[in-house]
């Protein structure tokens, strides 16, 4: 789905990204992974698909914990970095998530850090029933969006509502937008955080908002 966009191929735009900033720098987990992960273990999830994994700094953390993970991102050079863990419980694949394609009821848990804010609201309603078909009954999505209170908001041009091209997309999230797109799942929770310091790889307080829910 988020193949090209006006002529700007999205999976050339990641490869370079990955390749420019980060191929000599290794991150630790990020702190949804590590908020989310209580959850997991608690409810005894095994199997997990981390969409827009990037070099894996979460899927490394989940398997270190003895999590079976799916790793998939649109970045070659992104997954290469992973793959060179040699991780047994990580299975890897180059793929735009807009596209990923696995069996129904294949995994207990669907995690997706800072992905889903780059595709359109038509996009995100197809990516979210194939969330659905293969989450298991009972299984767990976790997601953590952009918010409309985000600095980078409003920037580039606007595509659709709170939806911006500025080198690549960026949809925005409202905690009502979060409610909609997840309204086939029962919400567990749903919050809005602003971090106080910069992220890894930004120069500003990044906003956010963060889901929680679970297919009945």
């Amino acid at each position: 789905l988020m193949a090209t966009y006006k002529g700007r191929d999205a999976k050339k735009y990641w490869d370079n990204d990955w390749k420019r900033k980060w191929n000599d720098v290794w991150w630790p987990a990020s702190d949804f992974a590590e908020k989310t992960y209580p959850t997991m273990q608690k409810e005894n999830l095994k199997k997990i698909l981390d969409i827009g994994s990037g070099n894996g700094r979460d899927s490394l953390y989940f398997a270190g914990k003895g999590l079976n993970v799916t790793a998939v991102d649109i970045s070659e050079s992104a997954i290469s970095m992973l793959k060179k863990e040699n991780k047994k419980n990580i299975k890897c694949f180059c793929r735009d998530v807009g596209n990923i394609e696995f069996p129904d009821n294949s995994f207990d848990v669907v995690y997706g850090h800072l992905i889903l804010h780059y595709f359109t609201d038509k996009e995100l309603k197809i990516i979210m029933s194939k969330i659905y078909r293969m989450l298991k009954s009972s299984g767990y999505l976790f997601v953590k969006c952009k918010s409309t209170k985000d600095p980078l908001f409003g920037k580039g041009e606007k595509i659709e509502e709170n939806t911006y091209f500025d080198g690549h997309l960026r949809h925005f999230f409202t905690e009502e937008y979060m409610q909609e797109i997840l309204k086939d799942f029962r919400i567990l929770e749903i919050n809005e955080i602003s971090l106080k310091k910069q992220t890894i790889g930004h120069k500003y307080k990044a906003a956010f908002i963060e889901a929680s829910v679970r297919k009945e």
